[in-house]
């Protein structure tokens, strides 16, 4: 029997100004881009309100709490933060207006709150750094379950700001979902974690902007986790593709390569 696939979306962003102009503009934009139905949606009743300017970790841990809580029936989260980072003793954390919250301190939220695959898309600089019970980012162990962490650069690495685009990243993110992945088909129909990489790393290049590397990191994760659905259509082989609703898994794509 085929199962629902019911996602949940937390964006926030912190206030970080005036050092950063972009992070209103960016969480919007990529609030919006996900929500579309041709993308594949996120449940409106497992997600939450978008978040903006965030003042604390006070602020940022109390609406994440309600978020999780919110989304306790959901197969896959994916939770977006843009702002400052940094890395302080050797832990990676979030910046608000100068405050530092250990990322272990979000991460550790999670823990026995449901089922859900958690993707973590964190634009801030030095995000590489951001680790996952001892897995650094860039690091692929496989077995079962799933969450992993999508990084805008690594990290020893800054994630730039454009006065034109905002956030590079989260710029050419927005773009290949809304390109289907520049016109390029994916297995299944669905834009994974490693594809999404791959469409920024090119267009990084060939816009010429600072060097920036997205990397991404995985625990407990047998399949790639996906971002979006493809409207690149596929190409006919005669084979049946992946379907976004199976009975086996509801939420994850097929590892390519």
């Amino acid at each position: 029997m085929a199962m629902m696939i019911r996602r949940g979306l937390f964006i926030a962003g912190a206030k970080s100004s005036p050092e950063l102009r972009a992070g209103v503009r960016d969480c919007e934009k990529l609030h919006a881009v996900l929500q579309r139905e041709e993308f594949g949606g996120f449940a409106p009743d497992l997600s939450a309100p978008l978040l903006t300017e965030c003042a604390c970790p006070i602020e940022y841990l109390g609406a994440l709490r309600e978020f999780i809580e919110r989304s306790a029936s959901a197969s896959h989260r994916v939770i977006y933060f843009t702002g400052h980072g940094r890395v302080a003793s050797g832990h990676y954390g979030l910046e608000f207006d100068g405050q530092f919250l250990p990322f272990g301190a979000v991460t550790g939220m999670l823990q026995g709150q449901g089922p859900a695959r958690t993707l973590f898309i964190l634009d801030t600089c030095h995000s590489g750094a951001a680790d996952l019970g001892g897995i650094k980012a860039g690091e692929l162990p496989i077995e079962p379950g799933g969450s992993a962490i999508f990084a805008s650069s690594r990290d020893v690495q800054l994630s730039h700001e454009d006065e034109q685009i905002g956030s590079a990243f989260t710029h050419f993110l927005c773009e290949c979902i809304e390109s289907g992945n520049g016109g390029i088909p994916t297995t299944g129909s669905l834009i994974t974690v490693p594809d999404a990489i791959g469409y920024i790393k090119r267009r990084i290049e060939e816009t010429n902007r600072a060097l920036q590397n997205p990397i991404y990191t995985a625990r407990h994760a047998e399949t790639h986790l996906w971002i979006a659905r493809n409207i690149s259509a596929a190409p006919s082989t005669g084979t049946a593709l992946v379907k976004l609703v199976t009975s086996d898994d509801p939420f994850a794509a097929p590892c390519s390569g």
